[in-house]
């Protein structure tokens, strides 16, 4: 057995550690990157009997942790180390520690809750908080507190929140290792305007080699596009200094992957990776890293029921921890491709997936598991409230779950699949219907995170046949950096669709009926393309989205325009819905789409009038909407001569009166008639003059309505003229003659009166043109007093009185002194 590296600052408190398990049970342990806790605790604490399970978020780590342990021990994987992840494995009778992914250890947790055989759970790299790992630690602890005293666990990370952890396992012991690591020098190289981030980081490679570099280099990018991006931009600028470029992400083949971790101890490389090599790896020769900052971060939106991949910035923590990977094996370099003061706007940490992400499959898993329901102190995050209640309605829609929420036998079979329960029940019902060999093709492309890149078509039922007649099995390397050709699909796509046959059973009748070549257009396509599509309908309904000019509307009001292909049909599911924030608001695409005919949505049509309201363009719309089985399968516009008058008339009137609609007609001249009308209401109150209150515009705004599809349509005559009306002829008569527009001065000219809400009225004139003019003036026959707002040659105010005599008197020497210098040509009486 080959002794481990005795440099690692972990085997320094070797003794703590196993006495901590040994008393207690349990343990948290903090130690950051380099300290060697991944490897060297599980040898530490490699149990007398049963297995000791190593939980990683990420495939590559668990099987790349265990090869480099079983080594340790001068031992091929499969022997005393193993792991287990999806796809493969290597694990024999005298395996003690196990390597798994917090997934996989979770799909059999839910085949075997009680763990038989397990004596140690190590919950590595915890910080990450997945979905998995929460769940996972909450059921050790139940295990713990019920039938399994004896199951010891132990949580690690770099980082953790060690008061939360420490009460929520009741006090375990917390051991934190204290290890210097080495300085890593930061340095920010931010991008130009508009330069893609592949190239940015080209520059940030220049910027580390033209100051020296002896080693090789760590770049990060958000994934797998901008990796080979990335890496074909790098090749021009590493080739001549003698750098190899590599790729590294979790849809490689592990032998490719092992090649990037293993090859830069070899010679000086240039490794473009995801997020996959921010923790648990340590690649050999790594001096110097460059950090885009960008992630790819899973979310889900419970109010629009969709869920979301949006490009982001990363956390605080993880710029560390990326770092962090520079400094592995000595002083290294880390450029960041961001301004620094970036980084004061940046969440210390991502929220756990508990908190972001579809819960219907985990509510599904927590159903199956023995014992009374979970509360909110089973979890370390509790999962919100209002999501966890609309996961268990969805379930209860797909029958998973009964009306009192007991997982039914349904929802049982679903579990078998290692999938959402959405595609679970298509699967499920694929199976009954003798379709399961497509389906699962169909699925597999839905799921499998390196599906191609779908520019050309988005019908997942062309591109499941695309899968089953002619996938090219595991394509070949790119230069070492991924596919050989975009025609081939991906290793993950075709080993999912294997694992979902070899879960599914199809037949051999089912297996040739998806093979078959049909006529586009015979009936035997038509079938066949039916009977798959019914099986996403009923687990999809929700997706259900009709043709609305060039878009799809789905039942939620939601539109989006597919992406990828052209459908003809008038309706389909909407499988994918991307939303993308921008500066006309949210736009949707639909990348995959299965299209629909009426008929196949069950029921008889039905027809019923709607009216509704395009805030957009400030209209009423009514249509006829077509409904089947409850679904509505197609809306027709209605002409206006079949239109329903009384509900648009209310409609227009209720938008005009809530404000959400304007009336472009409401210009000055009709808001000083508002306004001569309400003063009059309060000068003359006997003569029962409205004062065009709410209840008064609700009345008017309904005569403006009337005949009309929107507030555009309402002019300016027929505004006042249906104020005028409104008032009364004999009142409007008074007003007009006791508060006119306007006012004949002295030398003939007419001057302007303005009217206001709690301001006396203003007559505005040149003072030119007030020559001759004294004394006051009232108006709604002597009782209210008016304002004169003097002007200059400029038309600006010089000055405002209420008699014009004492301004002849007093004031206008004053103000003629200086317009006669700012105007000198001008003739001054």
């Amino acid at each position: 057995m080959t002794p481990p590296a005795p440099a690692l600052p972990v085997l320094d408190h070797a003794d703590a550690i196993r006495r901590a398990l040994h008393d207690h049970g349990r343990l948290i342990l903090a130690a950051p990157p380099g300290t060697g806790k991944s490897t060297q605790v599980p040898q530490l604490l490699l149990p007398d009997t049963g297995l000791a399970v190593v939980l990683q978020p990420r495939r590559i780590a668990a099987r790349n942790l265990a090869l480099r342990v079983a080594a340790e021990r001068g031992e091929a994987p499969g022997g005393t180390v193993g792991y287990q992840v999806r796809f493969e494995q290597a694990r024999g009778p005298a395996t003690r520690v196990l390597f798994q992914t917090y997934g996989v250890f979770w799909q059999q947790l839910l085949r075997d809750p009680a763990l038989p055989g397990v004596s140690l759970v190590i919950l590595d790299e915890f910080h990450e908080r997945a979905l998995a790992c929460d769940a996972a630690l909450a059921w050790v602890k139940r295990l713990r507190a019920g039938p399994r005293p004896d199951l010891g666990v132990v949580v690690m990370s770099a980082t953790l929140e060690v008061a939360a952890l420490r009460a929520y396992l009741d006090d375990p012991p917390f051991l934190e290792i204290d290890a210097r690591p080495h300085p890593v020098s930061l340095e920010y190289v931010p991008p130009k305007r508009g330069e893609p981030v592949w190239e940015a980081a080209v520059r940030g490679f220049r910027h580390l080699t033209a100051t020296g570099l002896q080693g090789s280099v760590l770049v990060f990018m958000p994934g797998v596009g901008e990796i080979r991006r990335t890496a074909d931009a790098l090749d021009a600028a590493a080739r001549p200094l003698g750098y190899r470029v590599l790729e590294l992400h979790g849809a490689q083949r592990a032998e490719d992957q092992q090649h990037a971790l293993s090859r830069p101890a070899e010679e000086p490389c240039v490794v473009v990776a995801t997020n996959v090599a921010e923790t648990s790896l340590t690649i050999p020769g790594v001096v110097a890293v460059v950090d885009s900052g960008l992630s790819r971060q899973a979310a889900y939106d419970a109010e629009r029921d969709l869920d979301t991949l949006h490009l982001g910035w990363i956390s605080r923590q993880n710029m560390t921890q990326r770092a962090g990977r520079a400094g592995r094996l000595g002083p290294g370099r880390c450029v960041r491709l961001w301004a620094q003061s970036l980084e004061s706007s940046l969440a210390e940490a991502l929220p756990p997936e508990i908190a972001r992400l579809d819960l219907s499959r985990l509510a599904l898993d927590v159903a199956a598991l023995p014992g009374a329901g979970w509360a909110a102190h089973d979890w370390l995050t509790p999962p919100p409230a209002d999501r966890w209640a609309k996961a268990r309605e969805r379930l209860a829609a797909l029958a998973a779950l009964d009306p009192a929420g007991q997982i039914t036998q349904l929802g049982r079979q679903l579990l078998r699949y290692p999938l959402p329960p959405t595609l679970a029940h298509v699967l499920h019902a694929a199976q009954a219907a003798g379709v399961a060999t497509l389906a699962s093709a169909m699925i597999a492309i839905m799921e499998a995170a390196d599906r191609r890149d779908l520019t050309d078509e988005g019908d997942l039922y062309l591109l499941g046949l695309d899968l089953v007649r002619g996938h090219c099995g595991d394509p070949q390397p790119r230069r070492g950096r991924g596919p050989a050709s975009k025609d081939c699909w991906g290793r993950e796509v075709v080993e999912t669709w294997r694992q979902l046959q070899r879960l599914a059973t199809p037949s051999d009748a089912d297996r040739q009926a998806a093979e078959a070549v049909h006529p586009a257009g015979s009936p035997a396509e038509a079938a066949r393309r039916e009977t798959v599509s019914r099986c996403w309908l009923e687990a999809w309904s929700h997706r259900l989205a009709t043709r609305q000019d060039k878009a799809y509307a789905l039942a939620d009001g939601r539109k989006g325009t597919v992406s990828a292909g052209r459908p003809e049909s008038a309706m389909l599911l909407a499988l994918q819905l991307h939303e993308v924030a921008g500066a006309a608001g949210r736009q949707a695409t639909i990348p995959i789409f299965l299209p629909v005919e009426p008929a196949w949505t069950g029921g008889a049509e039905e027809s019923e009038l709607v009216v509704g309201w395009d805030a957009a363009r400030q209209k009423v719309v009514q249509e006829r909407h077509w409904k089947s089985g409850g679904l509505v399968v197609r809306k027709e516009p209605l002409p206006p001569a079949q239109w329903d008058r009384d509900a648009a008339e209310a409609l227009i009137a209720a938008r005009l009166l809530a404000g959400e609609a304007k009336l472009a007609a409401r210009d000055e001249d009709v808001e000083q008639l508002v306004l001569r009308i309400r003063l009059a209401a309060g000068v003359w109150p006997e003569m029962g003059i409205p004062v065009l209150d709410a209840s008064d515009w609700e009345l008017l705004y309904h005569e403006l309505a009337r005949g009309k599809a929107g507030p555009d349509e309402i002019t300016k005559d027929a505004l006042i003229q249906v104020l005028r009306e409104y008032v009364g002829w004999a009142a409007m008569d008074r007003i007009d003659r006791g508060a006119p527009r306007t006012w004949k001065l002295p030398g003939g000219r007419n001057a302007r009166i303005t009217y206001f809400e709690d301001a006396p009225p203003e007559l505005s004139a040149r003072l030119g043109d007030m020559i001759g003019l004294t004394g006051t003036l009232a108006l709604f026959e002597s009782k209210v007093m008016v304002c004169f707002n003097i002007l200059g040659p400029n038309y600006r105010s010089v000055q405002r009185t209420f008699d014009m005599s004492g301004f002849w008197d007093c004031t206008y020497l004053s103000v003629k002194k200086e317009l006669k210098r700012r105007y000198p040509r001008h003739p001054w009486p």
